[in-house]
């Protein structure tokens, strides 16, 4: 879209535009802009979204949409390594790694453990066995 100079069109309506283009040239951008956007989506979002009117209604609807689509998969990786349980069937070290791997994926998320709270979370869910004295 951008190599095409009609991104502006997701991000503002014609009467709120900062470019310098007619509304025949504005409302000619947004139609290939709705194109392109449209033909990028599975046909679900098709079914879901194509009743907007311009580019800039679709592409608000479809980011709140994915935001909230977001939101709803931090909360299982976080409850995941939160409430993750050590077996005492198998290696520790396999499990830490596992949980590593939770810790980096939320901070992927933006969702950053410290290093202290990822070494508290461990010591505190070993198996009783576990710990020596």
């Amino acid at each position: 879209m951008k190599e095409r100079d009609i991104f502006y069109t997701v991000l503002s309506d014609y009467a709120t535009t900062r470019e310098d283009v007619d509304v025949f040239q504005w409302g000619k951008d947004d139609v290939l802009c709705m194109d392109y956007l449209r033909r990028s989506l599975c046909p679900r979002l098709v079914m879901t979204y194509g009743g907007c009117k311009t580019a800039k209604e679709l592409w608000d609807r479809l980011n709140a949409h994915f935001q909230q689509e977001e939101g709803s998969l931090r909360i299982p990786l976080s409850e995941q390594f939160f409430n993750f349980i050590f077996d005492t069937n198998s290696s520790i070290t396999s499990q830490i790694v596992e949980l590593e791997k939770l810790r980096l994926k939320l901070a992927d998320e933006q969702s950053v453990i410290s290093d202290s709270l990822f070494v508290s979370l461990i010591l505190h869910k070993l198996p009783p066995g576990w710990i020596t004295s």
